[in-house]
């Protein structure tokens, strides 16, 4: 399992009557009527995103201290959030890396330029 560990920023919507969480590092966001189902929701977002932008051979930003993080929203509530991704998705990802850079050695000489 590989796992990926995001500080985000718990907010209550008065006018929603609901609880958002945002990962800035990320820009993905989430909200649930309780803190537990938007944190549990916030773990489901975090894993689909990282799984995604394995697949997708994506960067994904690291994510930023916590300590700075609170620094930076010294008023609202961190958590530290964490997706775990199976393992064969990242060798899935590793293959295709290779695969790519397999290809393009191949294919470009610095002969042809």
């Amino acid at each position: 399992m590989k796992q990926f560990i995001y500080p985000a920023v718990l907010y209550y919507d008065k006018e929603s009557e609901s609880y958002a969480v945002a990962f800035y590092d990320i820009n993905v966001y989430s909200e649930g009527e309780t803190v537990e189902e938007a944190f549990v929701k916030a773990k489901e977002f975090l894993s689909a995103y990282c799984e995604c932008a394995i697949k997708l051979n994506d960067y994904i930003n690291p994510p930023t201290t916590y300590l700075d993080t609170v620094k930076k929203y010294k008023d609202e509530i961190v958590l530290l959030v964490d997706a775990q991704i199976d393992d064969t998705v990242v060798e899935l990802q590793d293959k295709t890396d290779d695969n790519i850079v397999f290809d393009i050695d191949e294919d470009f000489k610095m002969s042809d330029v």
